[in-house]
């Protein structure tokens, strides 16, 4: 019983893993900016439940995926960095009184107070933020250049279960 529940909750929690899409106002993802023909920023925002590590291998799935849909066979890695956003928040503690009459008529009281401490939670959400340039024609091996295909295939097969 005890497996099958931390079974459950490692589903659960690896579905809360931000998702390959494209950010919007609400949800982390990718975003990209071309600042030339040949040259991008790409960007990669997670949620609390992702790695660095996945948020990593997510950025340089876009950067294939681009360097392929501009029609360029390879990318290098001309910039990179992987940062996160730390949020902070403080719930106050509350003191609560309950007063309850001694006697039937009400003329004395007792009362008791409970009181909670107020705590604070941080949250850690990885980003990872690549300058790209893209090119086409064999791929020189460099640490930093990468053939996107190969990149998308090794990315994409990792997300496999394996049998």
């Amino acid at each position: 019983m005890k497996h099958n529940t931390i079974i459950i909750l490692a589903l659960l929690l690896s579905a809360c893993e931000t998702p390959y899409r494209k950010a919007d106002f609400w949800a982390g993802g990718y975003s990209d900016q071309m600042v030339s023909d040949n040259v991008a920023i790409i960007e990669f925002n997670s949620n609390v439940f992702s790695s660095p590590t996945e948020t990593e291998k997510l950025a340089m799935r876009r950067a294939a995926e681009l360097t392929i849909e501009r029609g360029f066979d390879g990318f290098a890695i001309e910039d990179g960095s992987n940062y996160e956003t730390v949020n902070t928040s403080y719930t106050p503690g509350q003191t609560t009184t309950h007063c309850y009459n001694n006697d039937a008529f009400g003329h004395s009281s007792t009362c008791k107070s409970s009181t909670t401490s107020g705590f604070t939670t941080t949250t850690r959400e990885p980003r990872t933020k690549l300058k790209i340039r893209m090119f086409k024609g064999p791929i020189p091996l460099r640490t930093g250049w990468y053939d996107a295909r190969q990149v998308l295939k090794h990315v994409v097969d990792s997300k496999k279960p394996s049998s």
